[in-house]
């Protein structure tokens, strides 16, 4: 008979596995962006994902989900409930019928705007509990880990 280990969930603060850590942080941010966001009826994913586009004419998919560091199909369903809801728009790209392009309406720069405060709120709390010099530190880092090119080869 085997020995039963207590296991202590959530496990912070002692793992050596780079990915769990990342992994926990992003979850444990998007529940908080998410619960900051549900205000407005969104998602966080789904509000930095309109306040992305609303900063651009349109996007490609392809380039969306480079943008983001998303997968194409990721991106295709994070974006079809924004479409349904009327908040972005995906039309053939007219350079290429094989591409689309995504654009936010005016309801969903509408919604951006609304959500603005409490996104604004959000990152005020994030750094006022974390530390603004911290919170900088991590941006920068979390850029470095994305621009490091990987492979096991």
């Amino acid at each position: 008979m085997r020995e039963m280990v207590e296991v202590i969930y959530p496990y912070t603060g002692g793992t050596t596995c780079n990915s769990t850590a990342i992994r926990q942080a992003a979850r444990h941010m998007t529940r908080f962006y998410d619960a900051a966001m549900a205000g407005v009826g969104l998602r966080g994913t789904q509000y930095t994902t309109l306040l992305f586009l609303s900063r651009q004419e349109s996007l490609t998919i392809g380039a969306l989900a480079e943008a983001m560091v998303m997968d194409r199909t990721t991106v295709g369903h994070l974006v079809k409930p924004l479409e349904r809801d009327g908040l972005v728009r995906i039309d053939p790209d007219p350079n290429d019928r094989r591409s689309r392009r995504i654009s936010v309406t005016e309801t969903g720069m509408d919604l951006v705007r609304e959500g603005f405060a409490a996104w604004q709120n959000a990152q005020s709390v994030f750094e006022a509990k974390f530390g603004s010099e911290n919170a900088r530190a991590m941006r920068r880092i979390m850029s470095e880990v994305v621009e490091t090119e990987l492979s096991l080869d």
